[in-house]
C-alpha cells in the first residue's frame, strides 16, 4: 500500500505531530473488508484509500465495485466508523476535472465515503489536462463546482508540476468566492488557507 499522511497546519506546533490520519491507498479485492474494518477499529486513525480508474478495475490496486459496496457495507452496518478515502483516476478523474460531473461523488458520498482526491496527471491516465493552460480556469470551475455541489466530502487536489495551472486558478475562484453555480458559501471551508 501506498501511505499517506495527512497533518493539519496546527501539526507543527512546540508540542510536536498532530497526525490526523494515515492512509493505505490501494485497498482492493484481494483484501478482506472485515479485516480492514477490525484494523479499522483498533487504529481509527487508519484511512483506507480505495483507487477508482475504470479501466484497470479488478486489477492490483483497483477494487472492483462489488468489493467496495461490500466494503461500505461492512462499514455501515458495524457505524461507519471507518475512514475511507477515494482517489479518482482516469476517467473518474476526467468526469470531476473535464466535466464539473458530480453523479460518481455523490455515489461515493453515499457509500460513506469521506474524502476524494483528484489524480488530474499523467501517471493517473488523465492526460487531456497535461500542458493545457488554456482550459485551466474551466478545469478548475468544474472542480469548484463539485466541491460546491457536493459538499459533504473533502477534497484532496494532487498539486505538482503537471496540475499547478489548475490549481491557481481554483485558488483564484475561491478567493473571488463565486462559481458559474453561485457564492461557494460554505464550500469554501474545505479549501485551506495556506
Amino acid at each position: 500500500y501506498l501511505i499517506y499522511l495527512f497533518l493539519t497546519m496546527s501539526s507543527f506546533s512546540k508540542r510536536g505531530l498532530n497526525l490526523r490520519a494515515m492512509g493505505f491507498c490501494g485497498a482492493d479485492d484481494s483484501v478482506s473488508p472485515e479485516h480492514l474494518q477490525l484494523l479499522s477499529i483498533h487504529y481509527p486513525w487508519i484511512e483506507w484509500g480505495v483507487l477508482f480508474r475504470p479501466d484497470l478495475e479488478g486489477t492490483p490496486r483497483y477494487a472492483t465495485m462489488a468489493w467496495v459496496e461490500q466494503l461500505c457495507k461492512i462499514n455501515q452496518d458495524t457505524g461507519g466508523s471507518m475512514r475511507l478515502a477515494a482517489h479518482l483516476c482516469g476517467s473518474r478523474c476526467e468526469e470531476v476535472v473535464l466535466q464539473g460531473d458530480t453523479t460518481f461523488l455523490r455515489t461515493l458520498s453515499t457509500l460513506g465515503f469521506g474524502r476524494v482526491q483528484i489524480n488530474a496527471t499523467k501517471a493517473n491516465n488523465v492526460n487531456a489536462v497535461q500542458g493545457d493552460a488554456n482550459n485551466s480556469m474551466s478545469y478548475a470551475q468544474n472542480l469548484m463546482n463539485c466541491v460546491t455541489n457536493v459538499p459533504e466530502l473533502e477534497f484532496i487536489f494532487q498539486l505538482n508540476t503537471e496540475t499547478t495551472h489548475i490549481w491557481n486558478e481554483f485558488i483564484k475562484i475561491a478567493e473571488n468566492g463565486k462559481t458559474e453555480a453561485g457564492d461557494i458559501g460554505e464550500a469554501s471551508a474545505g479549501i485551506p488557507s495556506n
